[in-house]
C-alpha cells in the first residue's frame, strides 16, 4: 500500500473517531439527575458512559496519528491492532456489558449512542481494510533469507 492510500485511510479513521468524540462531548448523555435516597442527586449512567467514550476516543486518535506517521510495517500493525481493541472497548462500554445508557428507548442518550456506533462501524471497516492491505503487502514482499548451518 503506498503512502497516499495509507494517509487517506488514516484520515477517514481520524474523522470517524473525531466525530465520535465530538458527538459524545456535544450531545452527551441525559441532562437530568437521579435522585438518591439520601436526598442528593447524581448524573445518570449515560453521563459517565460518554465521558468514558471521550477518553477512549482520545486514545484511538493517538493511535491513528501514530500509525499515520510511523513508517515501519510492524509498528503500523501494532497500532491497527490497538485501534481494533479501542473500537471494541468503545462499543462494549455503551452496551449493558459496560456502563450502558438509560433504559428508556426514547431518551436522548440512545440517539448519541447510535451515532457513536455508526462512527465506530466506519472506523472498524477502514481499520480492517488497512490491516488486510498492509498484511497482504507484507506477505508479498516477504523475502526470508536462507540460513545455512
Amino acid at each position: 500500500m503506498n503512502d497516499l492510500q495509507w494517509r487517506i485511510l488514516s484520515a477517514i479513521n481520524f474523522i470517524a473517531f473525531l466525530a465520535a468524540l465530538l458527538v459524545s462531548y456535544v450531545l452527551g448523555g441525559c441532562s437530568s439527575q437521579v435522585d438518591l435516597a439520601s436526598g442528593g442527586t447524581m448524573p445518570m449512567k449515560c453521563h459517565w458512559t460518554f465521558y468514558a467514550v471521550i477518553l477512549i476516543s482520545l486514545i484511538g486518535i493517538a493511535l491513528i496519528v501514530c500509525s499515520t506517521y510511523v513508517n515501519e510495517r510492524m509498528a503500523r500493525l501494532c497500532c491497527l491492532i490497538g485501534l481494533i481493541v479501542t473500537i471494541v472497548v468503545i462499543c462494549l462500554i455503551m452496551t449493558s456489558i459496560g456502563i450502558g445508557v438509560c433504559g428508556k428507548a426514547g431518551m436522548h442518550c440512545h440517539t448519541t449512542r447510535a451515532i457513536v456506533f455508526g462512527c465506530m462501524a466506519v472506523s472498524a471497516v477502514v481499520t480492517i481494510i488497512s490491516f488486510v492491505k498492509i498484511k497482504k503487502d507484507n506477505d508479498e514482499g516477504l523475502d526470508i533469507p536462507k540460513q545455512s548451518v
